[in-house]
């Protein structure tokens, strides 16, 4: 009787023993996962970041895109008039009425 009872407290004392040694690897496990997980949390934030900064940049290209091309619209229809006016001032004038 004696032996059983010898027995069966050695094998609750390794079942609590595996049972806290489960915890231990669990809780090992949440620790280094949620470091994991900030990891990953703070590398989305720098590509979010990074994100961020490339649509400003963007947005920045565009704007002085629209800006160069403003200035080419408007220096093509200046140098439109300047080459008008050329050809009015070098036509041969009309004198006399021709022939």
């Amino acid at each position: 009787m004696q032996l059983l009872r010898t027995l069966t407290l050695a094998s609750a004392g390794v079942l609590v023993a595996a049972l806290v040694a489960g915890l231990v690897v669990v809780l090992v496990f949440l620790v280094s996962t949620t470091r994991n997980l900030e990891r990953v949390r703070l590398s989305l934030a720098a590509v979010a970041d990074a994100a961020a900064g490339l649509s400003r940049g963007v947005e920045r290209l565009h704007g002085a895109w629209s800006v160069c091309a403003t200035a080419l619209a408007e220096a093509r229809a200046s140098l439109g008039r300047a080459d008008d006016r050329l050809a009015e001032l070098t036509e041969p004038a009309d004198v006399g009425g021709g022939r």
